[in-house]
């Protein structure tokens, strides 16, 4: 668990780990770096449970806080879960009694339950049983099961290089990527954690921006890694920063920022409306305003479709 600044949720999360029906293993807190009361505690909850490990950093960011917590876990598998998520009792247990009866997966995520601020349950979202087509709805869509669901195995993502530091945004669904090119991936259908979506949250910075670019990064270099062809993100930093600053042009030209920003606008009106037939009147009638709803229900659908047309356009773009 990576913390920075995260005291408001900070003590609910920590609860759900330290109560899980599934007794062996240790809970590395890694502090990056935080200036309200995060170190305060999670040194109270150290004081009470042995199986605490606390780690202070200065802040670096997620993807180096991950992989510093990475580096001194003395287990086979790691589970990841955020400062501001809760994790039902039974989900270490039933994860990992599933990778313990398929050897081949290296990572597992979860269903979960999408909760405000307030943890007041906005949705439920499952995820198919069968791993092909859990696979095929990933390609299909670009969407994994949350970060904060995931058991992965330690020495596959050591031997991939761990959390890319170049990706800000999206660290995880470029490992994912990496991963499913090593090993199966899968998911179990049950809602297994209750992953918190609040103004605070790192992904709503920027209105998303960064979060819709570096996610379109991680899914462009995936298939530019099945074709074989050079990856971005391991090239030099030149490289890399040419290719981020293009895919920033190409994602305003195809109005991913644009369409992103409406997507979740309108579902913030959905949501925050008490009676959802009369929400859901007035999302068609919002719907009906905007001049662009086939790209919206196409990306919603198909979103990997532009990251597989950009790859291509990338080669030439290198080449040139």
């Amino acid at each position: 668990m990576s913390c920075y600044n995260a005291s408001r949720y900070l003590r609910e999360a920590m609860e759900s780990v330290l109560t899980q029906t599934y007794r062996d293993y240790e809970f590395i807190v890694v502090n990056d770096g935080s200036t309200d009361d995060t170190a305060k505690i999670s040194q109270e909850y150290a004081a009470k449970d042995e199986r605490i490990v606390l780690v202070d950093k200065e802040n670096t960011g997620l993807a180096d806080s991950l992989n510093t917590g990475m580096r001194i876990a003395r287990g086979e598998w790691i589970a990841r879960q955020d400062a501001d998520d809760i994790a039902m009792p039974d989900r270490l247990a039933k994860q990992v009694a599933y990778v313990a009866s398929h050897p081949s997966t290296v990572l597992l995520g979860t269903g979960f339950v999408e909760i405000n601020g307030a943890g007041k349950i906005q949705r439920t979202y499952r995820y198919p049983a069968r791993t092909k087509k859990y696979l095929r709805q990933i390609m299909r869509t670009g969407r994994f099961a949350p970060h904060s669901s995931c058991l992965y195995h330690k020495a596959t993502v050591e031997r991939l290089g761990g959390f890319n530091l170049r990706f800000l945004r999206s660290q995880d669904a470029d490992l994912w990527f990496r991963l499913s090119l090593a090993g199966e991936i899968a998911a179990l259908p049950e809602p297994l954690v209750k992953i918190r979506k609040h103004s605070d949250g790192i992904s709503n910075d920027d209105s998303g921006k960064m979060q819709a670019l570096y996610g379109l990064a991680a899914r462009t270099c995936h298939f530019l890694r099945v074709q074989g062809a050079s990856d971005p993100s391991a090239e030099s930093d030149e490289e890399w920063n040419r290719f981020i600053e293009w895919l920033g042009i190409k994602a305003e030209e195809h109005g991913l920022f644009r369409r992103r920003h409406d997507r979740e606008r309108l579902k913030e009106q959905y949501l925050s409306t008490t009676n959802k037939i009369l929400a859901a009147w007035r999302l068609l009638d919002a719907l009906d305003s905007l001049d662009d709803i086939p790209r919206i229900i196409r990306r919603r659908r198909f979103s990997t479709a532009l990251a597989a047309d950009l790859a291509q356009e990338w080669l030439v773009v290198r080449d040139a």
